[in-house]
């Protein structure tokens, strides 16, 4: 049949944009399989979110995704194309929500209404920016837990963190729509647990300088004061420094007069301590473990040394590590790391040098600079932004402040604020907002509290000074930032406090103390966890 001009021209303007689409459609996905392929490996543009077989970034995906295009399958590849049930949902979860004093030491499950795609249910391994399709939060996801997840019970689901859970802490569980069932079906929503949970108190630990004891107590998060948690076990003595492993399982104890370092188990559901070894430390003033949980270190003043240790994972004992010790040019007592744990403060009480340590992956400690200050530094302290360095000198009553220089390794002098007598100790918040300094010989000033700027790192006094007891040891305000407590070095006896939050002023709790075993001094170290 003879076709007219019309007709002819009618056909070859749709044949031309047929041909057109085609060309653009394959030239516009060859563009995005060259920009896709040049961007991963150039540009490391890997988002946040999973890195499994359903991530469009990782290697299991560009695969899959290259063998479909080359055997001309269209089908979807999880996120693409795939599609949404709204059956699918979460139809429990433990702890439950809104359920209170929940154990730190509990895993958490969901349990979805059919089986799920096991490959798309992910949870970070590290606590930090939340990722993966199974998070749990404190902070209303601003950050997430780190931990493990088990799937071997799908569609049950159980997630262990990576650290026993904080106290008296509310958590939120979420799963997001990567999370798919094995038709690659997602929830039709984000499942956020509407209240969350509320764990039990914090753990608080007292020593006791003169009997060698470590006092356990559990912190009552809703009014801030403290229960037995059992009979005290006996450390060795003279200890005056305390420190928990990150995971909550251990705990250690720097004993001065006895030179040694003790370690402890925790149990996870009551916080009670049982002995596990020790290892000598002579002279043992300042004890810290680094935030992996690797690693801890301790000043020695009796041979002006800093030791070094490694940490088994699975003991919690301690062991030298390669170089075991590093000498210094005068008395070390106090030391500081800083908040991410890859450096260390560490001051010389008889020169008043500081060194600035950097703490590298097999946990030594590199020396960058010595900085001149007074004799007399007793502590040693960042504030919560890790910014500036706080040197307690007990000798002139003042504490000094530098400015923390971390790329040169260099520490700044910027002025000094004065205490009562013979200051010892010092806290902030956990907002940084305010300091709190115990002076251990003032008569009339116990605890000296001062406004942080957070700009210059100065300290204000807010005319807010504390009346507790004589012989104020230390001061430490629990992680809420509701709470402070004092020891009493003279006596028997630990001060609880309830925080104002608008003036920083620590007002007497009630009931205003607990005991905590006899001796002069007594009462000496204090940690919260």
């Amino acid at each position: 049949m003879k076709r007219d001009r019309k007709t002819e021209l009618y056909i070859q303007k749709i044949e031309y944009k047929t041909n057109l689409t085609q060309f653009f459609s394959v030239k516009f996905f060859s563009i995005f399989l060259v920009i896709h392929s040049f961007c991963i490996p150039y540009f490391n543009c890997k988002p946040l979110d999973l890195r499994n077989s359903c991530d469009p970034f990782g290697e299991s995906f560009k695969t899959t995704f290259a063998l479909k295009m080359a055997l001309g399958d269209s089908s979807g590849i999880c996120g693409i194309s795939r599609g949404v049930s709204v059956d699918l949902k979460i139809i429990s979860q433990v702890p439950e929500d809104g359920l209170v004093s929940v154990s730190r030491a509990s895993v958490l499950e969901f349990t979805f209404g059919e089986s799920m795609n096991p490959t798309t249910l992910v949870a970070q391994e590290v606590s930090g920016i939340c990722s993966g399709s199974i998070q749990v939060s404190s902070d209303d996801f601003l950050s997430c837990v780190g931990g493990s997840l088990d799937t071997s019970a799908n569609p049950k689901v159980v997630f262990t963190p990576a650290r026993i859970l904080s106290g008296g802490v509310r958590y939120k569980l979420r799963v997001t729509q990567n999370a798919l069932n094995l038709r690659n079906e997602s929830m039709a929503s984000v499942y956020t647990s509407p209240v969350g949970f509320t764990t039990g108190g914090s753990w608080v630990y007292v020593s006791n300088y003169t009997n060698g004891q470590i006092w356990g107590f559990t912190l009552d998060p809703s009014n801030g004061t403290l229960a037995s948690n059992g009979l005290p076990v006996t450390s060795n003595l003279g200890t005056v420094s305390l420190a928990a492993h990150p995971s909550g399982k251990f705990l250690y104890a720097a004993n001065e007069t006895a030179g040694t370092i003790t370690f402890y188990s925790i149990d996870a559901g009551t916080g009670r301590l049982t002995s596990i070894g020790s290892i000598p430390s002579a002279g043992a003033r300042t004890l810290f473990v680094e935030p992996s949980g690797k690693f801890a270190f301790a000043t020695g003043s009796t041979g002006n040394v800093i030791f070094q240790y490694k940490i088994d994972q699975t003991s919690g004992a301690l062991s030298f590590n390669v170089v075991s010790t590093y000498v210094l040019s005068g008395t070390p007592i106090a030391m500081t790391l800083d908040p991410t744990g890859t450096f260390a403060f560490v001051s010389a009480f008889t020169t008043g040098t500081i060194t600035f340590f950097g703490i590298d992956s097999a946990g030594f400690l590199n020396a960058r600079s010595n900085t001149p200050s007074t004799s007399g530094t007793a502590f040693l302290k960042t504030d919560p932004s890790g910014r500036f360095l706080y040197s307690v000198n007990s000798s002139a009553s003042v504490v000094d402040i530098f400015q923390i220089d971390y790329t040169l390794g260099l520490l700044t002098y910027i002025g000094n604020f004065t205490t009562g007598t013979t200051p010892s100790n010092m806290d902030f918040d956990p907002a940084g907002v305010y300091a709190y300094i115990s002076n251990n010989a003032s008569v009339t000033n116990h605890v000296s509290i001062a406004r942080l700027d957070p700009i210059t790192g100065s300290l204000t006094a807010t005319g807010a000074s504390l009346m507790a007891s004589m012989s104020t040891r230390n001061v430490i305000v629990d992680p809420s930032g509701k709470y402070a407590f004092t020891t009493e070095s003279s006596g028997s006896t630990v001060y609880m406090f309830v925080v104002d939050p608008t003036t920083g002023a620590m007002l007497p709790n009630i009931p205003s103390f607990i005991g905590a075993g006899t001796g002069n001094p007594g009462p000496y170290a204090i940690l919260i966890f």
